[in-house]
């Protein structure tokens, strides 16, 4: 890899880099930095097995830069399934506020890596499920959006696809019926209630994902979005799943998501090798 940038996201959770060959000459991880829980005075005596807590950690073992940090804004099953969209509940709640601010400077550094190395489509995947790919993915575009900034969201998560619940629209058509059907690109694309934010959501999937995702179609998408908006934000699997590799390797740039506090130093290394 040539450019590999990590995101610390302070309490929430880690990006990390695919387990497939080599994705593309730039990757980013975003650290979602996860809740210290009790019970830390437990020693673990194989510390490669152990998770991975703090910035430094993560440097010893990979030459990936972190350009983020997220808080965990979640306190509870409810709050992690229904707060998908900060900018929804932000005012009051000083923590949700935390959150916003820490995914505007994600995005801040976002921009800057597009305008100086002219990266427009990211690739988000993650370890593993549930560390907040999802989210993060719909926090960033909504931000993006709320600045003015054109950007598409492709739910490319065809087994556990999320961004049609997040967003609350259909999911009658999608990027499987774009792969399947040969539908004409615009023809999936659905508004948000943001203007600015468009979403292709995972369609009707009847048929295996990854004979889906490995044929020309997905570059063509791509390479058609990049001409209609400013960013292409990508909701793919954890990178354990082959479908990652066939969206990631057509996409500018791959972010890794990690929950710190759960993802250990073994997993983050077969991630980054």
């Amino acid at each position: 890899m040539d450019s590999i940038q990590i995101i610390s996201l302070s309490n929430m959770d880690k990006i990390q880099k695919p387990v497939s060959p080599n994705l593309k000459t730039n990757l980013f991880i975003a650290v979602i930095m996860g809740l210290l829980v009790s019970g830390l005075g437990i020693m673990v005596i194989e510390l490669i097995k152990s998770p991975l807590r703090t910035d430094d950690e993560i440097r010893e073992i990979t030459q990936i830069p972190i350009i983020g940090h997220i808080i965990n804004y979640t306190k509870t099953k409810k709050d992690s399934t229904t707060r998908k969209i900060l900018t929804r509940y932000s005012g009051g709640n000083s923590l949700i506020n935390h959150a916003v601010e820490d995914f505007r400077m994600l995005c801040a550094n976002l921009t800057i890596l597009g305008k100086n190395k002219h990266l427009k489509t990211f690739t988000f995947t993650s370890i593993r499920g549930g560390e907040g790919k999802s989210s993060t993915v719909a926090n960033v575009a909504a931000i993006f959006g709320n600045q003015n900034l054109k950007v598409l969201v492709i739910d490319a998560d065809l087994r556990l696809p999320k961004q049609h619940k997040i967003w609350r629209t259909s999911n009658s058509v999608g990027l499987a019926d774009i792969m399947f059907s040969n539908l004409a690109f615009k023809e999936a694309v659905q508004s948000s209630y943001i203007d600015q934010v468009d979403l292709i959501t995972s369609g009707t999937i009847s048929v295996d994902p990854s004979n889906l995702l490995s044929n020309q179609s997905v570059k063509a998408l791509l390479s058609w979005a990049k001409e209609e908006y400013d960013f292409v934000l990508i909701d793919a699997p954890p990178s354990f799943i082959s479908d990652t590799f066939y969206v990631a390797k057509e996409s500018d740039g791959t972010i890794l998501v990690v929950e710190m506090g759960k993802t250990t130093k073994q997993k983050i290394c077969q991630r980054t090798e």
